[in-house]
């Protein structure tokens, strides 16, 4: 395993689609450890370009080197040590399943049949749980889906990306959560699974709920 200071270093990335750019080029640096901003209007590509930063698309042009590993040539391997969070449409939860039913479902998908996987209420959930929600309740496990507030659930959905211990967490779309108080208690979550030792990588449009301690990357949207 390689190692390095930076989880993300990317030079001249460009995705080119049929319309025409997608985004970039761009160039950034991602430390790793870190939890930092990725802040770029709606419609600029900051969702393909995270994608691309978890190995799951592949840019036109440039560089791009992730956890040391150079893309797309380990491509596998990145997509192994990277985790998504709060995708639509990728991880969009269940409305009808209840918190348990689907951290449950969640955990078995990542383990081979003949393992038994960390269920709602064992320790390493719980420790997940705890790093992202803080002091902060824990929604209970009886409880659906549709009860949660935005908050909750993109807290929940970073619960569900850390379970299978990724180095790496990509998180779309911050704004979905829309109050911005929620909104800077969301990256309070995201600076404690920092400090837990993943790096996460999030999209948002604006940079007024932001932490002081997180880091930006500012990005364009191609006209």
């Amino acid at each position: 395993m390689t190692i390095t200071s930076y989880a993300v270093r990317a030079q001249g990335l460009r995705l080119d689609g049929p319309r025409g750019v997608v985004f970039g080029p761009v160039d950034f640096d991602v430390p790793a450890g870190s939890a930092t901003a990725l802040v770029a209007p709606s419609h600029s590509g900051r969702t393909s370009l995270l994608l691309a930063c978890t190995g799951r698309l592949v840019p036109t042009a440039g560089t791009l080197e992730i956890l040391g590993e150079a893309l797309p040539r380990h491509r596998r391997r990145v997509q192994s040590m990277t985790a998504l969070a709060n995708f639509h449409g990728i991880d969009t939860p269940d409305q009808g399943l209840r918190v348990s039913e689907l951290v449950n479902e969640r955990a078995g998908l990542l383990v081979p049949m003949w393992r038994r996987p960390a269920w709602f209420g064992d320790p390493p959930v719980e420790t997940a749980f705890r790093t992202v929600y803080g002091d902060d309740p824990i929604p209970g496990g009886d409880l659906q889906i549709w009860h949660l507030q935005s908050l909750a659930v993109a807290r929940l959905r970073v619960v569900l990306a850390l379970l299978g211990t990724p180095r790496l967490i990509a998180v779309d779309d911050v704004d979905s959560v829309r109050d911005p108080a929620d909104q800077t208690a969301l990256w309070h979550s995201f600076q404690r699974v920092a400090e837990a030792g993943t790096t996460v990588l999030a999209a948002t449009s604006s940079t007024n709920p932001l932490p002081t301690t997180i880091g930006c990357i500012h990005m364009e949207a191609h006209s």
